[in-house]
């Protein structure tokens, strides 16, 4: 098994991370993906206060594309959350 992972989004102390899991036949070598899906995590410091975390650069279309998807995600999250 293999994962690929990218950071997709960053507000003021929380993240998005995409992880992609391949999965590679052992005999054939054949490559598969099996599955996505992405993670939140907030930056805490050592009494688990949020804490600021760096913007995240984006450098191409690709990364862009993420960035706003993860906006819907996020926006759509926080709506059923209402």
């Amino acid at each position: 098994v293999t994962c690929l992972a990218t950071v997709n989004y960053v507000g003021k102390t929380s993240m998005e991370i995409g992880i992609k899991v391949l999965a590679e036949h052992i005999k054939t070598g054949q490559i598969r993906h099996t599955n996505t899906c992405y993670f939140t995590m907030v930056a805490v410091d050592h009494t688990l206060k949020p804490i600021p975390v760096p913007a995240l650069t984006l450098d191409n279309d690709v990364e862009q594309r993420r960035f706003n998807e993860a906006i819907l995600r996020r926006n759509r999250r926080l709506e059923n959350m209402q």
